[in-house]
């Protein structure tokens, strides 16, 4: 009984350094197969990344305006009705 929980303990263990030192050596992959690509292609690699974050800054940016012009909206619409409703608004800009 001991020696079959050492076994599947040791097998756990063995499973998991296993996977670790799979991700390890895929991130030491990623880092040697961009030390071998040349000067020219990682700088158009970094202008893509560049660019994408840029991409994806001016996506929030533009959303995040965009969602306050539509509070805005809900607010004036908001006290148009609320005038409409007490008799103070006729439908004048």
């Amino acid at each position: 009984m001991t020696d079959q929980l050492v076994e599947t303990a040791s097998a756990v263990f063995t499973n998991k350094t296993t996977q670790v030192g799979g991700i390890t050596t895929t991130g030491a992959g990623v880092i040697s197969a961009l030390a071998k690509i040349d000067f020219v292609a990682q700088l158009f690699l970094c202008i893509a990344l560049c660019s994408l974050l840029i991409t994806a800054f001016s996506f929030l940016m533009n959303w995040y305006y965009k969602l306050r012009d539509n509070q805005r909206a809900q607010q004036v619409h908001d006290l148009k009705m609320q005038l409409m409703r007490e008799g103070k608004w006729h439908g004048q800009e």
